[in-house]
Formats: structure tokens, sequence, C-alpha cells
């Protein structure tokens, strides 16, 4: 398991369902801005950007402690499933 956007700790085991953003994504592109502000660009010249990458997980053994049960259209879209 990779860990999702946080300080490298890897949330997914205690929740149901999560939509988040990768931390390699996340990290690739605040050193692209950290290299352009150190070779001399000013921050408010540098674009604003949206992640565009979304990981949806669905923890099944998590939901069934709670009592969820999660739709089958759901599981079809998810990028990861945790039995």
């Amino acid at each position: 398991m990779e860990p999702l956007a946080g300080a490298g700790l890897d949330i997914r085991p205690w929740l149901s369902l999560f939509a988040g953003f990768k931390a390699e994504m996340l990290s690739r592109r605040a050193a692209y801005f950290v290299d352009r502000i150190l070779s001399g660009a000013k921050p408010a010249d540098l674009p604003f950007e949206q992640a565009t990458q979304i990981e949806f997980v669905v923890n099944r053994k998590s939901a069934r402690s709670l009592g969820i049960t999660v739709p089958q259209s759901l599981l079809l879209r998810a990028d990861e499933i945790i039995q």
C-alpha cells in the first residue's frame, strides 16, 4: 500500500471509503514548484494547479464492522478494494 496524502501515514485501514490524492503525485508537483522558486521564479507568477488524479479506495472489512453495505456500483468504481 502506498501512502495517500498526509505525512506518509496510510490511513486507509481505518476508513471504510476514501477518495484522496496519492502522496507521490503531490510530492512531485511540490518539488517542481520548489525548483521553480529556487531558480528565481516569483511564487505569484506560478500557475495555480488542481490535482487531476484522485484515488478511490473501499475498505470492505471496515465497512462490514460498521454495518455498512457498499453497493456494487461503488466497488466497480474503486481503484483499490481492501478485503
